[in-house]
């Protein structure tokens, strides 16, 4: 259905194609800026502007050797380079500068465009300029550089408690916009960011990026809620589709601990953009608030120009499927008395994945993955999984929350007076068990006695108190 899709090229704008790199190997950098070259019409491409994010030496062939090269292709491709390490956010502003299209669009260093990637996209700006688009990315194998097409249902972006970016299920509602046409654009509440085209003028009216955030991390977070709030919106477009090399682990090195900027970033997003939802994600993640965030009156000051919406008209209008628990009774750890240890959603290293077994750890109180919340709906609820128990054995694993306060096998009573938790469900009680090996305990559901100490769970208050949020 996307290749019968007709496009007027002499009307469509044309667009500089922006990629910073620092000390990317020469094949994958070349791969991706022919692969602009030859899947794209030639009449929608301006230029290609290459940010080199002081590169090592010893990465030699990113020097002059670079330049001579991309000097003997048939599209303008100029190199700009930064003095020191700019980080992704700083090098992707200094490309937006140096461009003249009247759409920019950002790839990463690592990427292959297909046949008719850039027409989808610039089509849809071309009908609304305060619209962000984004292809719809493929993986590339970072082992053998398969090109893996995403089939079927197209994901859209969303966010975690964390925050940070998560794929979810297009909802029903969406589809229903678009009639179920699968090569419709469709709405996205955030974008993951590395693959994006927007108008040039547009970015800029915008505040581009936010140059105090260092490096990389939550700007794609801190842009999402920005574009949404600030009157624009965000597409992903099924007819467009980009590979990108997905590595197994970060290849760079960072002037500090890749964390500590994470959490300033992501500081500097909740500031200015989520009100007093802030105080939401900063219950779920007491690690947020040791870190500052630096001077953010300018950034205050340019929501209000640009006269934003709140983050609950967001949160209500844009991404009414967020798993932010806005209505509750307790935000905390849940601690077994007699073990002392916490439920966690890590074992082993790993983090719960749908059915997996609910573990308890050592409680740390640092780190959001001993952070639960006791819902409105009576259910234990980390990010968009529920403690889940079963009917015909005694584990207890995590699942999907229902958003219903229908008693589920999900819907949990808590007594303050003997301190335990039972199923509403099974009438059967969370119960602290050793597991096989011994090392670690596992959660169970056994039949409920009072004066089984291992039945003793204190639900601890992270300092949340709904009454912060009495003004919503």
């Amino acid at each position: 259905m996307c290749s019968k899709k007709v496009y007027e090229i002499v009307s469509l704008p044309k667009t500089s194609i922006i990629i910073v790199f620092h000390n990317e190997a020469w094949s994958t950098l070349l791969r991706t800026v022919h692969s602009v070259i030859s899947q794209s019409s030639s009449g929608l491409l301006e230029e290609i502007i290459l940010v080199d994010d002081a590169s090592e030496s010893s990465k030699y062939w990113l020097g002059h050797q670079l330049e001579e090269y991309v000097a003997t292709l048939p599209l303008r491709v100029i190199v700009e380079r930064t003095r020191s390490r700019k980080g992704l956010v700083r090098a992707r502003i200094q490309g937006a500068l140096a461009s003249r299209g009247d759409v920019l669009t950002f790839l990463d260093s690592h990427c292959e465009s297909t046949k008719g990637w850039l027409e989808p996209l610039l089509d849809r700006i071309s009908k609304d300029r305060t619209k962000v688009v984004c292809p719809v990315i493929d993986t590339i194998s970072d082992k053998t550089f398969e090109y893996i097409p995403v089939r079927g249902n197209v994901p859209i972006g969303g966010f975690s408690w964390y925050p940070d970016f998560t794929w979810i299920d297009t909802p029903k509602r969406e589809m229903d916009r678009v009639n179920n046409d699968p090569t419709e654009a469709l709405r996205s509440p955030t974008m993951a960011g590395g693959l994006f085209s927007i108008e040039r003028k547009y970015f800029f009216q915008l505040g581009s990026y936010d140059s105090g955030f260092k490096t990389w991390g939550a700007e794609n977070l801190e842009l999402s809620f920005r574009i949404w709030q600030c009157g624009g919106s965000i597409e992903i477009v099924p007819c467009s589709h980009v590979g990108h090399v997905f590595r197994s682990k970060s290849p760079y090195s960072y002037d500090e601990d890749p964390g500590i900027t994470l959490v300033r970033n992501t500081r500097r997003t909740l500031e200015v953009w989520t009100d007093s939802f802030k105080n939401i994600f900063y219950s779920l993640n007491p690690q947020l608030q040791v870190t500052g965030y630096g001077d953010i009156s300018n950034r205050v000051k340019l929501r209000e120009t640009l006269g934003c919406k709140s983050f609950r008209w967001y949160l209500e209008t844009v991404y009414p499927e967020h798993t932010l628990p806005l209505e509750f009774k307790i935000i905390g750890m849940v601690r077994n008395e007699m073990s002392a240890m916490c439920v966690d959603v890590f074992a082993r290293g790993e983090k719960a994945k749908g059915d997996a077994k609910v573990s308890l750890f050592p409680c740390h109180g640092i780190g959001m993955s001993q952070i639960f919340v006791y819902n409105a709906f009576n259910q234990i609820q980390h990010d968009n999984m529920c403690l889940d128990a079963h009917f015909y054995d005694e584990e207890v694993a995590y699942s999907d929350c229902p958003r219903s306060a229908e008693i589920t096998t999900a819907s949990w009573e808590y007594d303050p007076i003997t301190s335990t938790i039972m199923n509403a469900a099974t009438r059967k009680c969370l119960d602290a068990v050793k597991s096989q090996e011994g090392d670690i305990r596992f959660v169970s559901t056994t039949n409920c006695n009072n004066t089984q100490e291992s039945q003793r769970w204190i639900l601890t208050d992270s300092g949340a108190d709904e009454r912060m949020w009495a003004d919503y």
